[in-house]
Formats: structure tokens, sequence, C-alpha cells
């Protein structure tokens, strides 16, 4: 495995969305492709190369948000927590 790689990401995850603020990420690269995490919400994304792996987390985040967002008032404080730390990245716009 080699070591990791931090950057910001602050990706168009959906024409809904918009990042405002970046997400920090490290990438980790091993032999079996490379992994994309967002300390901060915990969240993942994979694939066999580092763009793809980019790619699948933004996918992941855009997923958890309208997930999350649409169960606003029955979230467990846990889960309203992640909301909180998506929503201090993302704003929602109307497409």
């Amino acid at each position: 495995m080699r070591p990791k790689d931090e950057l910001l990401f602050a990706p168009a995850i959906d024409a809904r969305l918009k990042v405002h603020t970046p997400f920090r990420v490290r990438i980790v690269s091993s032999g079996e492709g490379v992994s994309a995490h967002a300390p901060e919400i915990e969240e993942f994304g994979h694939g066999p190369n580092r763009g793809e792996a980019l790619d699948d987390l933004g996918k992941t985040i855009a997923e958890l948000y309208f997930s999350l967002a649409s169960e606003r008032e029955r979230l467990a404080p846990d889960l309203a927590g992640v909301l909180k730390s998506l929503e201090e990245h993302i704003t929602r716009v109307h497409a």
C-alpha cells in the first residue's frame, strides 16, 4: 500500500447541489484499486483509479445528502449531525 494522499474535493456532484466548501478527502491506493475517504462524514468512494474513486465518492455524497434531507425531521442525533456537516459544505439549488 502506498502512502495516503490528501486533497480538497468540491465536485459538481448533482445539478441540484452546489459544493461551496470543499471536503477534505484522503486517497489510498492499493493493489485492489483506489479509495477516496471523506473522514468528516465517514463516507468512501472506490474505483480502479483516483478519478473513478472520487466520482464514486461524489455520487455517494449526493445520495447521502438527499436521503438525509428527505428524512430531516425523523433523524437520530448522529445522522442529524451528518446532515449538518453536509450542509456546511453543500447548498441545494433549484434546477
